[in-house]
């Protein structure tokens, strides 16, 4: 019985030392786990602002003061699993000004799970499957769990498929509950080929007639100054007018450039975008007008004034070089932002009671296993050694029940003695009445 009782004692404290390992390792991979971004994820996000029209996409006749409207865009992301244990995250996103500005595009990002980070794929691509991005290693759509609010981060951004610093700006604010910290980027580059394809509806030209760029130019030049020089061509020595005469009806190529600032606010425990604070975004047509600073200067070294008055005309070129198009600014509304983070919220309940209070739990009742095995190895106090050592409930034979035996035999033994000592007894007073 007693081997029974230490084998007893030793399964609770094998089983209560399995349930603080196994709570102690739940918590090391299922709060991991938990913080990976899941399949099957989808999140809204609504932004609302103004975008200022520098100039008529349509008749490219300049704006001035720019046309302001009013700016919407929704953005819908949804992850499903990707290539080699990656997630895919489609952003789906719509953008309205009026009803002729009207934009929609999808974007496909392929990520690191756990550490949020994009991965050069074949499959990551934007606006087109054919079109495809590498963003590696930079992050698009949120920061890595637990993130270091004093640290700069690379943030890409898809206008210009170019990676800039996320620096932190040192402030905070709250949203529902949590706490944020804000980070911010600038950026400038040329636009990407997928940002000019959705904006084809936009009805961008991907050339401009030197009349046209003197049409759409903001500065106050002269709108006619080509037409001017063409009509006064057949003045002109024949020399002079075969060297201008060509580019005056040379198409000029069109680059366009984008540039603009970001400020985001993110929670640090999941690493969430919360909340879009600020977007900006300027958009500018650049023309190379080489072809009519030659014209100019060939105009000036022909020697008469006629050839300086026409070069005159022809305005500042190096100013004319860029053409603002639109610029925007966004930012995401409230119910926006605290339907985000209540979603956020919702997330890191979850993660606590799965990987922090249950995990908990368990090892709190593992350790109690352990501490009970250790209390009753200790044994009882003093005042019950008899018990231990021999008593009614056992002893160092093993058992109560060999003391009752020993007990029962000695009773045996006594009977036969007390028989004798009771007619011994009986003899001498029969021996006392016979002597009388």
């Amino acid at each position: 019985m007693r081997f029974d009782r230490r084998a007893s004692r030793s399964a609770r404290v094998v089983a209560g030392i399995a349930v603080v390992v196994g709570a102690v390792a739940w918590h090391a991979v299922e709060v991991p786990r938990r913080q990976d971004v899941p399949p099957g994820h989808r999140q809204e996000v609504n932004l609302e602002g103004d975008l200022d029209l520098h100039f008529d996409p349509w008749t490219l006749n300049p704006v001035v003061p720019p046309r302001s409207l009013r700016f919407e865009m929704d953005q819908v992301a949804s992850t499903e699993p990707g290539p080699d244990h990656s997630i895919a995250v489609d952003v789906r996103q719509t953008s309205q000004a009026s009803a002729a500005v009207n934009t929609e595009s999808v974007n496909r990002y392929i990520i690191d799970p756990r550490t949020r980070q994009n991965l050069d794929s074949d499959e990551a691509w934007a606006y087109d499957p054919a079109i495809v991005v590498d963003r590696a290693p930079a992050y698009s759509l949120s920061l890595p769990a637990g993130f270091d609010p004093d640290r700069t981060y690379p943030w890409f951004e898809s206008t210009t498929d170019g990676i800039y610093d996320l620096e932190p700006t040192g402030r905070r604010s709250e949203i529902g509950g949590l706490e944020l910290v804000t980070f911010g980027a600038e950026f400038e580059g040329a636009a990407s080929r997928a940002y000019l394809m959705n904006l084809a509806t936009f009805g961008l030209p991907e050339d401009l007639t030197p009349d046209e760029v003197y049409r759409m130019s903001p500065q106050p030049v002269d709108r006619v100054a080509v037409s001017s020089l063409r009509a006064a061509l057949p003045d002109l020595p024949a020399d002079l007018r075969s060297a201008i005469e060509p580019t005056l009806d040379v198409p000029i190529p069109v680059s366009y450039r984008v540039s603009g600032d970001l400020v985001f606010d993110f929670e640090p425990r999941s690493g969430a975008l919360v909340n879009v604070r600020s977007v900006t975004h300027l958009l500018v047509a650049r023309v190379d007008l080489s072809g009519l600073e030659a014209v100019a200067a060939a105009l000036r070294s022909w020697g008469d004034p006629a050839g300086s008055r026409l070069a005159a005309q022809l305005g500042p070129l190096d100013e004319m070089t860029e053409l603002p198009v639109f610029t925007y600014h966004l930012t995401q509304t409230e119910a926006s932002a605290a339907s985000v983070a209540r979603q956020v919220q919702g997330d890191l309940r979850t993660l606590g009671l799965v990987g922090t209070w249950l995990p908990l739990a368990v090892g709190l009742a593992g350790i109690a296993l352990v501490a009970t095995a250790a209390i009753r190895r200790r044994g009882p106090g003093p005042d019950d050694a008899r018990s231990e050592d021999g008593g009614v409930l056992g002893g160092e034979e093993g058992s109560g029940f060999a003391h009752e035996e020993a007990a029962a035999s000695r009773a045996d033994d006594s009977q036969p003695v007390a028989a004798a000592s009771r007619q011994s007894s009986r003899g001498e007073s029969d021996q006392s009445f016979s002597s009388l």
